[in-house]
């Protein structure tokens, strides 16, 4: 079954070092070279068929993170790696399991701003 997520109370408030989990899919493609059919030729036709299913392989992932920095409409947190690809759209938990906002993107570690480098 799917698991029901319900939202954080809209007046519950916020502070800096909030835990959080960040909960979703890492998102990998399958390795060619372990398939019996594997050839060096496979690499270039791949790509060219647009009608070929989806392969890709979807890992349940789950990090637990801080609240650190906020603007007027968005929260960053930092965890101890930057997050994958593939968690963006994924919910974000606060510790009671209530959903208090979603991963809209990942800032890379060497971003100009320290304050919210690698959140």
């Amino acid at each position: 079954g799917v698991q029901v997520l319900y939202m954080r109370d809209l007046d519950e408030i916020y502070e800096k070092g909030d835990e959080v989990t960040f909960d979703g899919y890492v998102v990998a493609e399958p390795n060619k070279a372990d398939s019996q059919t594997y050839t060096e030729d496979n690499d270039n036709n791949d790509n060219n068929n647009s009608n070929d299913e989806d392969t890709r392989i979807f890992f349940p992932y789950q990090e637990t993170g801080q609240l650190a920095f906020h603007t007027r409409d968005r929260f960053f947190a930092t965890t101890p790696q930057p997050l994958p690809e593939g968690l963006c759209g994924g919910p974000v938990l606060d510790k009671n399991d209530m959903v208090c906002g979603i991963v809209e993107g990942i800032v890379s570690k060497d971003h100009s701003n320290k304050d919210i480098a690698g959140s």
